[in-house]
C-alpha cells in the first residue's frame, strides 16, 4: 500500500500542472520550473550531485548536472519543483542539494526519516507521470494488455524498491559505442 502522503503529492502535482496549463503528455518539467519562477541552468556539478534548488534574496535557481542522463535531469528538475512548490515558501533563503547516487537526498532520507525528501520524490513522480493522463492514454489504446481500470490499483501497489535505490547505475549505449562491448 502506498504511503499516506503519496496520493496528496500526486494530487498537488496534477493541480499544479492544470494551473500552469501544462497538463499534457509529455510533461515539460523545465517549463513547470520556469513558470514557478525558477531559472533552470545546466552546469558542471560534482558527479554525485544531480542538481540543487537555491532560493537566495528572492531569486530561485534550479541547477542541473549537465553530465547526467536526460532522464535523470528530468527527474531532478521535477524533484526540485516539488521542493519549490511544497517547501521553499516564504522569503527565507534555502538550499536543497540532490545527490544522484542515492536517488533520495542521503542515507537518512532513503529510510523515510526525512519527509520533505520523500514528498519531493513523490511530487516528482506525480509531475512526470500523472495518473489521470496515463489512464486516458491507456484507454485510447485498443488491444493493450493492461485494462485502464487496473491502473489505479497499480499506482496504489507500486513502491520503489528500497534496496535498488542505493545502487549506482551506469548506462552504456552499445549501439552507438561498439567499443564498449
Amino acid at each position: 500500500m502506498r504511503k499516506r502522503y503519496a496520493q496528496e503529492m500526486d494530487r498537488r502535482a496534477t493541480d499544479l500542472l492544470r494551473k500552469l496549463d501544462l497538463f499534457e503528455v509529455s510533461v515539460n518539467v523545465q517549463a513547470v520550473a520556469e513558470r514557478l519562477g525558477a531559472n533552470v541552468v545546466f552546469d558542471d556539478l560534482e558527479d554525485e550531485v544531480s542538481g540543487f534548488l537555491l532560493k537566495e534574496k528572492g531569486v530561485v535557481t534550479i541547477a542541473i548536472n549537465k553530465a547526467h542522463h536526460p532522464n535523470r535531469q528530468r527527474f531532478t528538475i521535477a524533484h526540485e519543483c516539488g521542493h519549490l512548490a511544497l517547501h521553499a515558501t516564504g522569503q527565507k533563503d534555502q538550499l536543497w542539494v540532490d545527490k544522484a547516487y542515492l536517488f533520495f537526498r542521503d542515507s537518512q532520507s532513503s529510510t523515510g526519516d526525512q519527509l520533505a525528501e520523500i514528498q519531493a520524490n513523490q511530487f516528482a513522480a506525480g509531475l512526470l507521470m500523472p495518473e489521470e493522463l496515463i489512464r486516458a492514454r491507456l484507454a485510447s489504446r485498443t488491444g493493450h494488455f493492461m485494462n485502464p481500470r487496473l491502473l489505479h490499483s497499480q499506482f496504489q501497489a507500486l513502491e520503489p524498491p528500497e534496496d535498488a535505490l542505493r545502487l549506482p547505475v551506469q548506462i552504456h549505449n552499445y549501439a552507438t559505442n561498439p567499443h564498449l562491448l
